[in-house]
C-alpha cells in the first residue's frame, strides 16, 4: 500500500493522470463537434440537453472547452497540495466516461458489437478532415 502512495505522490504521476482526463475531455468535446446535428436528439444528459436547447450545441462546445482548461489547470495546482487525492477520482470518472463513449451503444449487448473501435475511428477521421460542418 505505501508503494500506490508513493507512485501517487509523484508529481509527473498526478501530472499525467491529468493529462490523461483533460484529453478523455478533449476527446468528448469532439465527439460532440463530430455528432453536432444529432446531439439536441441523442444527448443522454438532462442537463446538457437544456444547455443545448438554451444555447445550441456550439454553446455547449464551447463551455466544455472553458471547463477543460479550468479543470486542468485547478487539478495541475492541486497536485502540489495535499488536496491532490482528487486527482485519481476524477481521473476514474473520466476512464469510465471515456468507456462509455467509445464502446456503449443502446443495442448491443455486452462487448459484442461488430465493429468495436468504430467511435475512435471517427475521432481520428474528425482530425483528417472526413467530418465538416
Amino acid at each position: 500500500m505505501s508503494f500506490l502512495k508513493k507512485i501517487f505522490s509523484n508529481f509527473f504521476v498526478l501530472a499525467s493522470l491529468v493529462f490523461l482526463s483533460g484529453l478523455i475531455s478533449v476527446y468528448d468535446n469532439v465527439m460532440n463537434v463530430v455528432f453536432y446535428k444529432d446531439l439536441p436528439l441523442i444527448e443522454k444528459n438532462p442537463f446538457l440537453s437544456w444547455v443545448i436547447e438554451k444555447i445550441g450545441v456550439s454553446g455547449l462546445v464551447e463551455i466544455k472547452a472553458y471547463g477543460t482548461l479550468l479543470a486542468v489547470s485547478l487539478m495541475l495546482l492541486l497536485a502540489k497540495t495535499k488536496y491532490k487525492v482528487v486527482i485519481i477520482p476524477v481521473f476514474i470518472f473520466q476512464l469510465a466516461l471515456f468507456c462509455y463513449l467509445t464502446f456503449y451503444t443502446p443495442t448491443s449487448t455486452g462487448f459484442s458489437k461488430p465493429d468495436f473501435f468504430r467511435v475512435l475511428r471517427v475521432f481520428f477521421e474528425f482530425y483528417q478532415g472526413k467530418y465538416t460542418q
